[in-house]
């Protein structure tokens, strides 16, 4: 009757989980790659610390960007001006029926500069 009882109280540890060992432990560890050592279950990770030197120096380059676009689209407002003068000039002194290469050159250039100008302010 000892040997019954030994061993239903073994059999209901098993069942209950008490004293396991072996495959069943190995199974809930968490496996590292050597020379490692695993996070914590949950943890998540921190962000990478910034640099506030390298932080100011991009500040620094977007803003030098920045203050190189306005002045492009400063000269480019300034050649779009002078060509249109210059255009507007050239009509003036036509007659009806004719129109000068110049004029149609300048009338062209006038619309390239004009549609890069608007490509840069859509960006």
């Amino acid at each position: 009757m000892l040997i019954v009882v030994l061993g239903m109280v073994a059999a209901m540890g098993l069942v209950l989980g008490v004293g396991r060992t072996g495959l069943a432990a190995q199974v809930q560890q968490p496996v590292a790659s050597p020379g490692t050592t695993p996070p914590p279950i949950g943890a998540e990770r921190l962000p990478e610390p910034v640099d506030p030197y390298a932080a100011r120096m991009k500040h620094q380059e977007q803003v030098a960007q920045a203050d190189d676009r306005r002045k492009k689209m400063v000269a480019d407002a300034d050649k779009l001006l002078q060509l249109a003068t210059d255009l507007k000039a050239d009509v003036d002194k036509e007659t009806r029926n004719e129109t000068s290469v110049s004029a149609y050159m300048k009338a062209d250039e006038i619309e390239k500069l004009a549609h890069d100008v608007k490509q840069r302010l859509k960006n």
